[in-house]
């Protein structure tokens, strides 16, 4: 079974050999007279048994199994050894109040040396907003260095990289939208410039809705709006929506509700 992480494959196989053993699925190697069906079939089963195992897991619990923990940490630590930089000096170029760009020396795997311009970034946070009707809260911004107005999630930068991440998102969501919400899931972190920057943002699930007013910055100018996910969904898909961090997290939050 190929195309799912270690971890969802591990469980995929024992729920099939606990259903297999209660005759509820068969998944008997397929034969050329009917692999269509069996196909079908076991298709069919996985999809329901993939929406069981993500619906009442937190993304950042996934990881559990210390078998696969291990096994990762090993391969990490060995590609490192493999692949890893290492900094021999460090130029700061620019200390502004969100970006710090430096430019470092490092040592190359092979021994040479290279340069390397890089942001270092405070760090930010992001939600995807869902009403009980599965709606989603968007956001309509302009911006700058693109020129032009995009659609997007909540999101917003930390106010220090110790930060508590929930805190930041849960004043973020109300500032710009007016929302406050019950339940909050972490959907892990996103990387959306690791080539040359090491902003992380982190991404939440955030559902029990209740809306307020909201509290923009003087500086701050912004239109919100609902939209069904699987709406929203689509208009990742096609390309509509070209923002990063808005594609992974509301292609998540689908996928744990259930969307997709």
């Amino acid at each position: 079974m190929t195309g799912y992480p270690a971890y969802l494959t591990m469980e995929i196989y024992r729920i099939n050999y606990r259903m297999k053993k209660h005759d509820a699925l068969d998944v008997q190697p397929f034969h050329k007279h009917n692999i269509r069906d069996e196909h079908n079939n076991h298709k069919k089963g996985r999809h329901h048994m993939m929406k069981d195992i993500m619906k009442d897991t937190d993304i950042n619990n996934h990881n559990s199994n210390n078998h696969n923990i291990n096994d990762h940490n090993i391969r990490n630590k060995e590609e490192l050894e493999q692949l890893g930089e290492r900094a021999v000096s460090s130029e700061d170029i620019f200390d502004g109040f969100i970006l710090h760009v430096k430019k470092d020396t490092v040592a190359l795997p092979n021994g040479n040396t290279a340069t390397r311009e890089i942001i270092r970034h405070i760090g930010a946070v992001c939600v995807v907003p869902v009403t009980k009707d599965n709606k989603v809260i968007m956001e309509r911004q302009f911006r700058y260095p693109i020129d032009s107005v995009i659609t997007e999630i909540p999101a917003g930068k930390l106010d220090s990289r110790d930060e508590d991440r929930l805190s930041a998102i849960k004043r973020e969501l109300r500032e710009e939208t007016g929302y406050i919400a019950d339940d909050w899931l972490n959907m892990g972190v996103y990387y959306p410039a690791p080539a040359y920057s090491d902003e992380k943002i982190d991404m939440y699930l955030a559902r029990g809705l209740h809306k307020g007013e909201r509290e923009l910055d003087e500086d701050e100018f912004l239109n919100i709006y609902e939209i069904p996910i699987e709406a929203l969904v689509s208009d990742i898909m096609s390309g509509r929506i070209t923002d990063g961090k808005t594609q992974v997290a509301v292609l998540k939050a689908a996928k744990i509700l259930g969307v997709l």
